[in-house]
């Protein structure tokens, strides 16, 4: 092994570059011996956004070092690597140029002081308390806007109200406010394949389907969110489905452990002294977005039938999963359910009463409220009353079978899907899925059971 000071050409980098077909990024190393990283302002500015990210890249060691280096360029010297001696082996060493073997800063770019090690404390940590919340807030915007722009990440709030019954208007109300200053606002039924911008990915005209990756990907951009940055999801009093948005963000691969859901309401954030404003804001439009960022107009894409086409063009910033993970289509389901099998999978149903009226043969009925606080719909129980439920439906959370989430439209499943995880259950491991057509989609075909 050995360390040089010359950097490696994006020509080079790139000739290392390998996508499958489920354009999944990996590194084929093909020479003996490589050099990287002398001075990275050029190549990590390319690469980074481009081909490598934390979830997708089969060496995370080569990514924080790019994230590094594209973040503090050479603020702290110049950063390279051994050259690799790795035959038909992938491994190789990151090294520091003067001698300092450690790891280069975690992703939240701090340098140990009391914002980065808030955000250490929070890493992998789901489900966060209003309090917890509102400490990481004071805490972020008692810094100033450069050092917050100075690091890799940064937390970013996101208001995920929505009711599926009555008059309330989540986008409305997040309009005229008040809202957590400084957030941003996600609208599941915009955000989605919605049959008057997808007509032909979403024929049946299913209700607020899991939208195509570039479209996750523009509204990233539009909000200014990274890879890289921490989300919290919050909502208003008595709103049922965040999981649901935090469900899009996990399935389109922005690291699980930096998507949070703060337990309680806009209002006790208000209750506890939280910031928040009311100045009138426009939400932007998945159509009106559309229009404006992508090369081809919305009308030649629906002229379109190559669906791979249509998802793959490289049109943003945030690099989300191809194609969301943790998903299973009618067709998909159909098979498990024609199979007949029930050894191998269970599906759960969390719809309320209207359960009854229809249901996809050998569901499991665990209604999505019987998995919250009873005075707080925005709190999920802790893991020994979920895992209660769940076995009390006879279903064992850690089991080996597949567990297919189903409700009305996609919605409440998601629920399921995280008490799930809560429960320990590890939903990395293609058991666990939500199957985002629902009964919306089943109960409407005539070929189903």
């Amino acid at each position: 092994m050995y360390g040089l000071q010359y950097g490696l050409k994006v020509s080079d980098v790139l000739s290392f570059i390998y996508c499958n077909n489920n354009n999944i990024i990996y590194l084929r190393m093909r020479i003996q011996s490589i050099v990287l990283l002398s001075s990275l302002s050029v190549c990590s500015s390319f690469l980074l956004p481009q081909l490598i990210t934390p979830q997708h890249s089969s060496h995370p060691n080569l990514y924080r070092c790019l994230s590094y280096c594209q973040t503090k360029r050479s603020d702290r010297g110049r950063i390279c690597t051994a050259g690799a001696n790795i035959g038909s082996s992938s491994s190789f060493t990151i090294m520091n140029h003067n001698s300092d073997t450690s790891r280069p800063p975690d992703d939240d770019g701090s340098d140990c002081d009391e914002y980065g090690n808030m955000l250490k404390s929070i890493e992998n940590q789901t489900l966060l308390s209003v309090k917890t919340c509102l400490d990481i807030y004071r805490i972020m915007t008692n810094k100033s806007g450069k050092e917050i722009e100075k690091r890799i990440n940064k937390v970013v709030f996101i208001d995920a109200s929505w009711w599926h019954k009555g008059d309330l208007n989540g986008r409305k109300m997040f309009e005229t406010g008040p809202r957590i200053k400084d957030s941003i606002y996600m609208d599941i039924d915009d955000i989605s394949m919605q049959y008057d911008i997808f007509p032909n990915i979403n024929p049946k005209k299913l209700p607020h389907m899991l939208p195509p990756a570039h479209l996750f990907a523009l509204f990233m951009d539009e909000y200014n969110i990274s890879n890289h940055d921490h989300i919290i999801i919050y909502g208003r009093k008595s709103v049922l489905f965040t999981p649901r948005t935090w469900f899009l963000f996990q399935s389109f691969g922005h690291n699980p452990s930096k998507v949070h859901l703060m337990q309680g309401s806009l209002e006790e954030w208000i209750d506890l002294g939280g910031d928040t404003e009311t100045n009138p804001v426009i939400v932007p439009r998945a159509k009106d977005l559309l229009a404006s960022k992508t090369t081809t107009s919305t009308t030649s894409i629906n002229k379109k039938h190559d669906r791979e086409e249509y998802f793959c063009r490289p049109t943003s910033k945030y690099i989300p999963r191809e194609y969301p993970s943790n998903v299973l289509n009618m067709d998909q389901v159909l098979n498990y359910v024609i199979g007949k099998d029930t050894s191998k999978y269970v599906i759960i149903d969390s719809r309320g009463s209207s359960f009854v009226k229809g249901n996809i043969p050998n569901s499991v009925h665990i209604p999505y409220s019987t998995l919250m606080e009873p005075d707080n719909t925005l709190k999920l129980k802790d893991k020994d009353e979920l895992s209660n439920t769940f076995m009390e439906a006879g279903v064992d959370p850690l089991t080996d079978k597949i567990i297919i989430c189903s409700c009305g439209s996609g919605v409440s499943a998601c629920t399921v899907f995280l008490a799930l995880e809560q429960c320990g259950r590890n939903i990395d491991d293609k058991k666990s899925f939500m199957y985002d057509g629902s009964w919306s989609e089943w109960g409407a075909e005539h070929d189903t059971p």
